[in-house]
């Protein structure tokens, strides 16, 4: 929605998308100041690692590699 919001246009029609989550699933929002810095595979195995503070961590890794871009990390997911 983000992306679309950024061309200044009077009306954003949101794309919807309906989906099943089974119990262990975990969800990630986070914004591509993230996953410039990080790959998919070391974002997966920080969050498995700690839950509890994977956003803190991630954002501490991102920053170490670089961070020149904002960061903002949302995980929703059984602790």
């Amino acid at each position: 929605m983000l992306m679309k919001a950024l061309g200044c246009i009077d009306k954003i029609e949101p794309d919807i998308t309906v989906k099943g989550f089974l119990a262990d699933d975990i969800i990630l929002m986070c914004s591509d100041g993230l996953t410039n810095m990080i790959h998919e595979e070391e974002i997966y195995k920080i969050i498995k690692e700690d839950i509890n503070n994977a956003c803190d961590n991630l954002i501490k890794r991102a920053n170490e590699l670089g961070g020149y871009d904002n960061i903002s990390v949302i995980i929703m997911g059984n602790s």
